[in-house]
C-alpha cells in the first residue's frame, strides 16, 4: 500500500476566501495557489501513479493575527478536507491545521478536529508570524499533542530573510528546507523532547539540511538544554519525500536514521503535470532505496499505517 503523507490541496471556498483577502492585503501568502481543487483529476493521478491514499493538508500553513478570521480560515479548510475525507474514506485522511497565534483557540481547535472530525494529525508551521516553535508561549500545543499521542508534520514556512534571499526564489527552494532544518534543531536544543516525548514528528523535504547539518548540531549541543546528544532525537523522527529530494540524499537518511524512518511524501499537486512530477521523483527514491521489498513496503506506507492507526 502506498500512502502518501505529505500532500495537499485548496478546497474551494477556503480559496476563494484568502484570494478575497489577498486582494485587500490582509492575507501574508508567499505564492498564489495553483487553483480550484478537481477531485476528479486528483482521484484520476493518485489511479495512475499507484498511490492508494493521502493525507491532506494545507500547503504552506499561514498564521494570521485577527483572531476571529484565523479561526474562520482553519475550521473551513478542516471541515473541507474532513468531508472529503468522510466522501472518499479509502483515499484520504486529514492533518488539520490551527490558528497557533491564538493558542487557547488552537489548541480548542486541535481537540475538535481530532475528536469530532477525526483528523490524524497536525500541520505544524515552522514558525508563528516570526516567533520560533520553541517559545514558551506555544507550550500548552506541545502538551496537547503529547497526551494525544498526535501525528506532526513539521511544514516549512516563510523563512523571512533579508531581500536578497527572495532573488530567484531561493526563499522557497533552499531557505524553506533551512526554516525545517533551524525549527527542529531549536526544538530539540531547547530540551522540549524530554518535557514531550510521545508524539511522532514527521519532518517535510527530508528535514530540509538535518543530515549535513548532524555534526554542527551536535556541536550547537554545548549550549542547548538536551539531556541527550542531538542525534538520539533525530533518530526517533520520520523523514519524508516530498519536495523534490535526490534519492541519493534520501539513501543518505536512510543510513543515517534507519530506512523505518523514511516515509513517502509527494508535495502533490506542486511540481509539473498537476503533481505528477513531484509524485514519480518521490516514487523513484522509494525504489532507488537498497533495500529489500520488506523494507521498501514500510517506506511506501507501512509506516505511515501504522502512524495513523490504519
Amino acid at each position: 500500500m502506498r500512502i502518501d503523507l505529505h500532500a495537499h490541496e485548496f478546497p474551494e471556498r477556503y480559496l476563494m476566501e484568502i484570494r478575497r483577502l489577498m486582494e485587500q492585503g490582509k492575507f501574508p501568502v508567499v505564492a498564489e495557489p495553483l487553483g480550484p481543487w478537481r477531485l476528479d483529476e486528483h482521484l484520476a493521478l493518485m489511479d495512475a501513479t499507484g498511490v492508494d491514499l493521502m493525507v491532506l493538508s494545507l500547503a504552506s500553513p499561514t498564521y494570521v493575527e485577527d483572531r476571529a478570521l484565523a479561526l474562520e480560515l482553519a475550521r473551513m479548510a478542516n471541515e473541507a478536507f474532513v468531508e472529503v475525507a468522510r466522501k472518499h474514506p479509502d483515499r484520504f485522511r486529514v492533518f488539520c491545521f490551527i490558528p497557533l497565534v491564538h493558542v487557547e483557540d488552537a489548541v480548542a481547535e486541535l481537540h475538535r478536529c481530532v475528536a469530532e472530525l477525526g483528523c490524524r494529525g497536525l500541520i505544524l508551521g515552522t514558525n508563528v508570524l516570526g516567533k520560533p516553535l520553541n517559545h514558551p508561549d506555544l507550550l500548552p500545543l506541545f502538551e496537547a499533542l503529547n497526551r494525544l499521542r498526535l501525528p506532526v508534520l513539521l511544514h516549512p514556512m516563510d523563512p523571512r530573510g533579508p531581500e536578497s534571499l527572495y532573488e530567484f526564489r531561493l526563499d522557497l527552494w533552499v531557505g524553506w528546507p533551512f526554516e525545517t532544518t533551524l525549527a527542529v534543531s531549536r526544538l530539540v536544543l531547547s530540551g522540549l523532547f524530554d518535557r514531550f516525548p510521545d508524539f511522532p514528528l514527521i519532518l517535510s523535504h527530508l528535514g530540509g539540511n538535518v543530515p549535513q547539518m548532524m555534526e554542527r548540531i551536535a556541536m550547537a549541543s554545548r549550549r542547548g538544554r538536551a539531556a541527550k546528544p542531538p542525534l538520539e532525537y533525530f533518530k526517533n523522527f520520520y523523514y519524508d519525500t516530498a519536495g523534490p529530494v535526490p534519492p541519493e540524499a534520501v539513501r543518505c537518511a536512510a543510513d543515517m536514521f534507519g530506512v523505518d524512518r523514511i516515509v513517502l511524501g509527494t508535495d502533490y499537486p506542486f511540481g509539473a503535470g498537476k503533481g505528477r512530477t513531484f509524485i514519480e521523483k518521490a516514487l523513484a527514491c522509494v525504489e532507488a532505496l537498497p533495500v529489500d521489498d520488506g523494507e521498501k513496503a514500510k517506506v511506501y506506507g507501512g509506516t505511515a499505517a501504522r502512524l495513523l492507526g490504519l
